[in-house]
């Protein structure tokens, strides 16, 4: 049965869904296994948490959307990075899909 790679951000969690930033848990070989991948899984995800902030702005946990606009299109190319080493090393077993928040900030629509 072909598995499905989940795309998506989320405060704490790495892109590739359900995983943390510095280990894949996708239980695909090739994919846990990779190092590239896992680097820019990393990269992503402290980039992304970059955008929280706590105590600021009279809040407990502010979003920092100017700050997320400005970087847009540096955190589109480390997506779309992640989802080319993905597609290199799919062997057919497993499908990339993308959440529709990706598409909503980013523009990304992959496998729906």
């Amino acid at each position: 049965m072909n598995k499905e790679i989940l795309i998506m951000l989320d405060y704490d969690g790495g892109p590739i869904w359900n995983s943390f930033p510095d280990d894949l848990m996708t239980g695909i070989p090739q994919v846990d296994a990779d190092e590239a991948l896992l680097a820019l899984n990393c990269r992503i995800s402290r980039k992304y948490m970059s955008y929280y902030e706590f105590d600021s702005h009279d809040e407990g946990c502010w979003f920092n959307e100017e700050r997320q606009t400005a970087e847009r299109e540096e955190m589109r190319n480390l997506l779309m990075q992640l989802i080319d080493r993905l597609n290199a090393l799919n062997d057919g077993s497993f499908t990339v899909v993308s959440s529709y928040g990706l598409e909503e900030q980013y523009g990304i629509v992959v496998g729906r």
